[in-house]
């Protein structure tokens, strides 16, 4: 574990076994080890993931996420041509699980 994450890992920890709908935010410096914290708390057991990219323009970031869905299993047209309706598509994915188990996405 990267020195000085050990408060992070607990609290992520918290959220995984809370048992209630947690929205958590973890920021900092660049090349932190920020995306190493998240993946060990949650050990990789991701409904959704979805990494975008500074350099990158809306349309190749909105393709990527249909790109991402579509790994995950959720119906995705190609073309989709705004978050708006990138979210909905995402939420359209989380209610057709089938399972009431709790659900992990994180955003990259």
């Amino acid at each position: 574990m990267l020195v000085g994450m050990a408060r992070g890992r607990a609290l992520l920890k918290n959220h995984v076994q809370s048992g209630e709908a947690e929205f958590a935010v973890v920021y900092g410096r660049r090349r932190a080890g920020k995306t190493y914290l998240v993946r060990e708390a949650f050990e990789e057991k991701f409904f959704f993931y979805f990494t975008g990219s500074a350099e990158t323009s809306k349309r190749e970031q909105l393709a990527r996420f249909s790109e991402a869905l579509s790994e995950h299993g959720a119906a995705a047209p190609g073309g989709i041509a705004s978050w708006a309706e990138a979210s909905g598509l995402l939420k359209a994915h989380i209610k057709s699980a089938n399972s009431k188990k709790r659900k992990v996405v994180f955003f990259d």
